[in-house]
């Protein structure tokens, strides 16, 4: 049996094993939503309040904005406290927490079984690497769809852009639909499954809480060092060409999320395969 085949025949019951561990972040994920859109949208009335604004209501584009702007490039010499973009901090925390447990459990439970049947650690680390991928798709899905579903009971659905996301990222404005898809949907899609594979190696090697913790200090990192090559660094907005001028551009963002996601699912399958981490030699 070839590894693609050993690998489609483990990702059949990682997909219904770890969805089913995830629900509740899922759960928790919607109310999540729900609340920022709230918070947005008392933003958005103030806004609103302000002289010489227009009156076009919020669109799928603002709230998605909202999200994933983070904040400003940190400077430790200008800044006087410390400060923290505590939505686009939580949008990827309940990822990491949704994927968190799942990898490590099955490695000592059902997925410790398959591992010995199949005899292949490759195929065993390649069906989690997908699984962490498929679930940072399902999330973005998830948040995507409550977003879509407020909207159509409150302003309407709209992708027309207002006032205040083309004033807090101006290089909006002169996007076609394409790049607009692309930014707010494929980067946060790629820089997710970025994050999740990291998290996935720490998990993996030592625990779900040394994975979680280990992808958090990641992402404070890469907001208060302004590191854009660390998990988390190429999906904030604000530092982006769309926030200011120099900032990464759209295939800058794409090409190191990708190619980061790359590295760490080889440096992790190598570990995984090369390293005794059940204590013997049997699997």
């Amino acid at each position: 049996m070839n590894t693609l085949l050993k690998t489609r025949k483990m990702l059949r019951h990682d997909w219904s094993a770890g969805l089913r561990q995830s629900m509740g972040i899922y759960a928790l994920t919607v109310i999540y939503i729900l609340s920022v859109c709230a918070v947005f949208d008392h933003q958005f009335s103030e806004w609103e309040q302000m002289p010489g604004v227009a009156g076009r209501p919020p669109a799928v584009w603002d709230y998605l904005a909202f999200l994933f702007e983070g904040m400003e490039p940190y400077d430790f010499k200008m800044q006087n406290g410390f400060r923290l973009p505590a939505i686009w901090m939580m949008t990827f925390l309940l990822f990491l927490l949704s994927v968190a447990k799942y990898p490590r459990s099955d490695m000592y439970g059902i997925g410790q079984q398959l591992l010995l049947k199949s005899k292949s650690r490759t195929a065993w680390w390649l069906s989690k690497t997908v699984w962490t991928i498929l679930a940072a798709i399902v999330y973005y899905t998830v948040c995507f769809a409550v977003l879509l579903l407020y909207l159509a009971f409150t302003h309407g659905v709209s992708w027309q852009p207002s006032d205040i996301t083309l004033t807090v990222l101006p290089g909006f404005g002169e996007l076609s639909l394409l790049e607009q898809v692309l930014w707010l949907v494929a980067v946060p899609v790629v820089t997710l499954c970025t994050l999740g594979l990291f998290e996935l190696v720490f998990g993996i090697l030592y625990s779900a809480v040394v994975g979680v913790i280990a992808a958090v200090s990641a992402l404070l990192a890469a907001l208060y060092f302004n590191l854009g090559a660390l998990p988390g660094g190429t999906c904030i907005l604000l530092r982006s060409c769309l926030g200011i001028s120099g900032g990464f551009s759209l295939g800058a963002c794409l090409t190191i999320a990708a190619a980061t996601s790359v590295l760490y699912a080889a440096v992790g399958c190598l570990l995984f395969y090369k390293l005794d981490l059940y204590g013997n030699h049997e699997v």
